[in-house]
């Protein structure tokens, strides 16, 4: 395991694991939560223009913003 860790290590540019933190960041809501693919962009009064009763709460996505413990 060791042996294998070295090899990708070599290869990893040092800034890749700083880049990849910063695009986790960047996708995240102002709430803390994150969406399924993209930034939460609109607002909840949206969802009274929405007519399709049957679809109720489906025009904006609330991405779910908990805490688990393992």
């Amino acid at each position: 395991m060791v042996y294998l860790t070295c090899i990708v290590l070599k290869f990893l540019n040092a800034n890749r694991p700083y880049d990849a933190v910063n695009v986790i960041l960047s996708l995240q809501n102002d709430n803390g939560g994150y969406a399924t693919y993209e930034l939460s962009r609109s607002y909840s009064w949206l969802e009274v223009i929405n007519p399709a009763e049957t679809f109720g709460d489906i025009v904006i996505y609330y991405p779910e913003v908990t805490e688990s413990h393992h």
